[in-house]
């Protein structure tokens, strides 16, 4: 009995499964279709941003750097996906320019696409909400687009395991889990 106590304390607590990701396919920062199929068999970490985002974001993009950073030794294993709130501003090349600036490797894709389709997939597939972004021509600097600001963790079947704050403690639990 007291062996097998202790066994329950040393193994891991499966993650919930909270949800199924639906199919999509949008465009990377290199200008290439890229989506749920291209993710299939691997782990991965995602999150929501806009390049010109006057709040959050960069907060947000240094510490998926951090992640991206803690992982390193995962190898191919595991990728991280961020996703565009703001398709009209953040063309492929800003998203490439954008990704070297915070030290992207190959394993973090940066994705674009029409406004619809990643609404659908923010708020269908993560449960996440996302506001309208103003006309590009119409709009302050200092515009903020509504979108989540958590970091998701999706298992190799596209589902999702867990949401995570961005903070030190949401960046500890998403590494190890």
């Amino acid at each position: 009995v007291a062996a097998a106590v202790a066994w329950r304390r040393l193994r891991p607590t499966p993650l919930p499964t909270l949800g199924r990701l639906p199919a999509f396919t949008l465009t990377s920062q290199h200008g290439a279709p890229y989506g749920l199929a291209s993710l299939r068999g691997h782990v991965w970490v995602a999150d929501f941003f806009f390049t010109s985002c006057p709040s959050m974001c960069p907060r947000m993009t240094r510490q998926m750097a951090e992640i991206q950073s803690r992982l390193r030794e995962s190898g191919d294993a595991v990728r991280l996906v961020s996703f565009s709130v703001d398709p009209e501003v953040d063309t492929p090349q800003r998203l490439r320019d954008y990704a070297a600036r915070y030290g992207a490797g190959e394993r973090w894709v940066f994705l674009t696409g029409p406004t619809p389709e990643i609404k659908r997939v923010s708020e269908q597939g993560f449960r996440l909400a996302m506001g309208d972004a103003p006309a590009a021509a119409n709009r302050a600097p200092e515009v903020d687009i509504v979108h989540g600001g958590y970091f998701i963790l999706i298992d190799r079947d596209a589902q999702i395991r867990g949401y995570y704050r961005n903070d030190e403690e949401g960046l500890a639990s998403i590494v190890r889990d």
